[in-house]
């Protein structure tokens, strides 16, 4: 290990701390956190039945078993406090770091061996140090660090990166992934299925700095380049399958060709320009705000391709700048393909975390210039200029990493940054920060949140029954009854909807009520195990046990609405 290696050993943890500190103050999120971690009963645990669950089941329309295990090794060690969970995102996001820094320095060092640059023997090293610290302390990927639900894209990033690294150091005359890269590359589709794209990272690989493509047989070698990850090919076609089967059809929505092209070149655009500009990040990004054009950022959207088009066909000597070039835009674009947007899942268009991996060549590449700007200086006032521009630089996005993380401090400082840059735009939003509220006992804010949602989605189940459950919870009886009244005029197919307003009228006593309710919802669902449930427990609460337990019997044991029913029984003398 040489000077550059042990110094980012422990230059890139002590900066990642100095940025992200001790997460004191932070909790867990009630977007999807709690339904990884304290609702899921598998994660509690390491056992047989719990690693065959991970690694045969799914849960939030995921397959990462890697990343279950993870919750699991924290929690049976006892460090499932928000803190401790947020601590080993940010352990592993070091760790990804300084592999992406010992890549920087591999690729570099096979391209000076295959006479592209660098010409400096220092270059790699200092280059390899840059890389790290920028990609360790950039606020873009604050949102997979602070996150404890995406502890998926840290770990993924992590292997992706290993078995990149593996790659370069075991290419020779073949270009087929050796049983090390393959292992790092099984870990790293374990971990998410956006991993898919490896193989492609691989063939951009083989163009620089490789150089296994050559001008005038481009088309054969790369052909052969594709071919020898065959195996590679398989085993992401057949996670990327896995991923549709667990993928419920609900959230995909439809939406036409030209408002997921305009979504797509937006797509391309932000992630690049957010790496560059570093500007205020946001949570959350509503689908159909960008289905319109922004000018600037759907102009960003075409310099990836076009840099890839125009590298590809000017004609000349294939020099290593143009090579770097056109397998960056490859990396980059192949490995967002999967989160471009061309499939509509729910009302999010673009999310900080789908950029771990893929801009990566822009730390490689910004490390190698800022080493090249230092290397190539030969006074030493250029020499003092050259290193303070990184210094000042990482300094600056340390700052503004500070300044984002409270962002993920709770629900409320989420949403309200939301719904901050997207007021009245979209609904969930609007919804998540009504549930907040509501759970502080704010019952007047989240009223106003909720009707906020409807007017922009009118006809969201969910959002009509959380402000009558709301309107209810603050006395509000009478608004509460006229939202009962709305929502079953609106859904009055809908056996979930008779169910939910059984349970408003179980909620302020109104037995009746609440039988007519539930078993309209059981004529339209005889076997609707909410509306058992809220049944059975009316007729426990009305003293009629036989006809409670009856139904009570109708219940899958599993779930979590016969508990719900049994622990509603009298209790026998």
């Amino acid at each position: 290990m040489g000077l550059a290696g042990k110094l980012a050993i422990v230059v890139v943890p002590a900066i990642a701390w100095l940025a992200y500190g001790s997460f004191s103050g932070q909790e867990l999120l009630h977007w999807d956190d709690i339904a990884y971690l304290s609702a899921n009963p598998h994660g509690a645990r390491i056992d047989m039945a719990s690693l065959q669950w991970m690694l045969l089941g799914s849960a939030m329309e995921n397959w990462h078993p890697l990343t279950w295990l993870s919750y699991a090794l924290n929690q049976s060690l006892g460090a499932d406090s928000a803190q401790a969970l947020k601590h080993t995102n940010l352990a592993l996001h070091c760790v990804a770091a300084l592999v992406l820094g010992m890549l920087t320095h591999r690729a570099l060092v096979v391209a000076g061996a295959n006479k592209a640059e660098p010409r400096s023997p220092a270059l790699p090293g200092i280059a390899a140090v840059l890389a790290a610290l920028l990609f360790v302390v950039h606020p873009q990927h604050v949102e997979s660090v602070a996150w404890v639900a995406e502890r998926k894209d840290v770990l993924c990033g992590l292997f992706f990166f290993l078995a990149m690294y593996f790659y370069l150091g075991s290419s020779g005359d073949t270009l087929r992934p050796n049983g090390v890269v393959l292992f790092c590359a099984i870990l790293a589709l374990m971990s998410k299925s956006m991993a898919v794209s490896l193989p492609l990272a691989l063939v951009a690989l083989d163009l620089f700095p490789l150089r296994s493509v050559r001008r005038k047989t481009w088309v054969a070698d790369l052909g052969r380049s594709v071919r020898e990850k065959w195996v590679l090919l398989l085993i992401s076609l057949g996670v990327g399958l896995i991923t549709l089967t667990t993928q419920s059809p609900q959230p995909i929505e439809h939406a036409g060709l030209a408002d997921r092209g305009v979504v797509a070149v937006h797509g391309m655009g932000f992630y690049w320009t957010q790496f560059l500009l570093a500007p205020g990040f946001v949570p959350f990004h509503p689908y159909d705000h960008f289905t319109r054009v922004h000018p600037a950022l759907f102009i960003a959207g075409f310099v990836p391709p076009l840099i890839l088009l125009a590298a590809a066909a000017w004609p000349g000597r294939c020099s290593g700048f143009r090579l770097a070039a056109i397998s960056g835009c490859l990396f980059y674009l192949a490995t967002l393909l999967p989160v471009i947007g061309i499939v509509k899942v729910g009302e999010q268009a673009f999310a900080d975390r789908y950029a771990y991996i893929p801009t990566a060549p822009l730390y490689v590449a910004a490390g190698w210039l800022l080493a090249g700007l230092w290397t190539r200086t030969r006074s030493m006032p250029g020499r003092v200029v050259a290193g303070a521009v990184p210094l000042m630089l990482v300094m600056h996005l340390v700052i503004q990493t500070r300044a984002i993380l409270p962002t993920w401090a709770n629900d409320e400082s989420l949403w309200r940054t939301v719904t901050g840059v997207y007021d009245g735009i979209a609904a969930t939003p609007h919804i998540n920060l009504g549930n907040a509220l509501h759970q502080q006992g704010r019952y007047g804010p989240a009223i106003e949140q909720y009707q906020k949602a409807l007017e922009i989605d009118p006809d969201r189940l969910l959002t009509h029954y959380n402000l009558a459950f709301t309107l209810a919870r603050s006395g509000r009886h009478a608004e509460a009854q006229a939202m009962i009244n709305r929502i079953l005029n609106a859904f009055p197919d809908n056996p979930v909807a008779w169910s939910w307003c059984g349970d408003l009228a179980f909620g302020y006593g109104d037995l009746a009520a609440a039988e007519r309710f539930y078993t309209e919802a059981l004529r339209l669902a005889p076997r609707l195990d909410q509306a058992l449930s809220g049944l059975a427990r009316v007729y426990f609460r009305a003293g009629d046990a036989a006809r409670g337990r009856s139904l009570l019997n109708r219940i899958p044991r599993g779930s979590p609405y016969f508990d719900a029913a049994r622990d509603a029984q009298p209790v026998t003398p």
